[in-house]
């Protein structure tokens, strides 16, 4: 089952010409599709399968992940390194290798040691509105949210402590707007990519701004620099590829909560000490740093704008919730944990409901 599509433009008109958002178009074709495990559509002449079925995503994206290489990313490191070298577009057993390599980063024990590290952000976040000491204070939500998002990816993903709420026009927040702006020559160049991708090629257009590109690959050079020569070790994301750089992968046995679909299986590779198989260069590094950018920094203060607007809407929910939240910070005396944030059931139900 399929949309029939439009020569060139496939079943992309619309999005094109802003006749309709994204959201739309992809809810109206799954309540087309309302009985069907899956469906296809056409982006421009590429055509594209839609997977509906939770078991079958589950089964596609983690059980047989290894069935279903080669994104239809048309960036070539040649053109874009950045974006040509992420896992997003690698392809083959280059893929392979990235993704192994990347996949102990995402497994419960790895979210837990990360998780201090976003609890910090947040703690700096909560301190600025105390600071204001006012009853009122009015702020635009999803600015404010994105601010947050920006600063956890920062530390999480490269290391980098930034207070952007406090320092409204610092160089990361500044450049992270850059690299995921989506508008003008942006989507320009993306739609060339998608429907051209020869001319696009032949035109070398890159899809990050070379001023954002090159103060990413600074702040990661600088980073591992500094790490390597001192012998720093933080739990975040630079410290994982170093780990697997040097052919380092440690499996933490200590137990903590499932943390369902959004983890990966424990490791169960012990100190090895082969060389990986893919050589990681700085480049790679910060190619695979910049996902969480590319993969976060708008999601995420997204999804967290609209719990803001739903729990404004509904004042019964927000008090259910905040009793939770009430409670769980007096059974942890103040400092949340991974495991308490586990146990948050209502907590879940708002954040997944949304």
């Amino acid at each position: 089952m399929h949309i029939t599509p439009l020569p060139i433009l496939g079943n992309s008109s619309k999005i094109l010409f802003r006749q309709t958002s994204i959201l739309d178009y992809s809810h109206d074709l799954y309540k087309t599709f309302s009985h069907e495990r899956y469906y296809g559509s056409h982006q421009f002449n590429s055509p594209v399968l839609h997977i509906k079925d939770i078991d079958l995503i589950k089964k596609i994206t983690v059980k047989s992940f290894d069935q279903f290489v080669d994104r239809n990313g048309s960036i070539t490191e040649d053109v874009d390194p950045l974006i040509g070298k992420s896992l997003l577009n690698l392809k083959g057993q280059r893929w392979r290798d990235m993704r192994a390599i990347l996949s102990p980063s995402f497994t419960s024990s790895k979210m837990k040691m990360m998780f201090e590290l976003i609890s910090e952000c947040a703690k700096e976040f909560t301190k600025y509105f105390e600071k204001q000491n006012k009853t009122l204070f009015e702020v635009e939500m999803k600015d404010i949210f994105t601010r947050y998002t920006n600063d956890a990816i920062a530390t999480v993903a490269f290391g980098f402590k930034c207070n952007s709420v406090e320092n409204e026009n610092n160089e990361f927040y500044k450049m992270a707007k850059e690299a995921t702006k989506f508008s003008g020559t942006a989507f320009l160049k993306f739609f060339l990519y998608s429907c051209i991708p020869k001319l696009s090629k032949f035109l070398k257009l890159r899809l990050i701004p070379t001023p954002a590109a090159t103060f990413f690959r600074r702040i990661v050079k600088d980073t591992l620099n500094k790490r390597e020569k001192e012998g720093l070790i933080r739990p975040d994301m630079i410290h994982l590829l170093m780990e697997a750089r040097t052919g380092i992968i440690v499996n933490d046995d200590s137990y903590v909560p499932d943390a369902g679909f959004a983890a990966t299986t424990e490791s169960k590779i012990l100190h090895s000490e082969t060389k990986p198989k893919l050589k990681l260069s700085d480049e790679d590094i910060t190619a695979q740093a910049l996902i969480f950018i590319s993969g976060g920094f708008e999601t995420s203060s997204t999804l967290m704008s609209f719990i803001a607007y739903e729990l404004a809407m509904n004042e019964e929910i927000q008090k259910k919730l905040q009793m939770e939240i009430d409670k769980t910070l007096y059974k942890c005396n103040g400092k949340l944990t991974y495991e308490a944030v586990h146990k948050m059931k209502y907590m879940d139900m708002v954040v997944s409901e949304t």
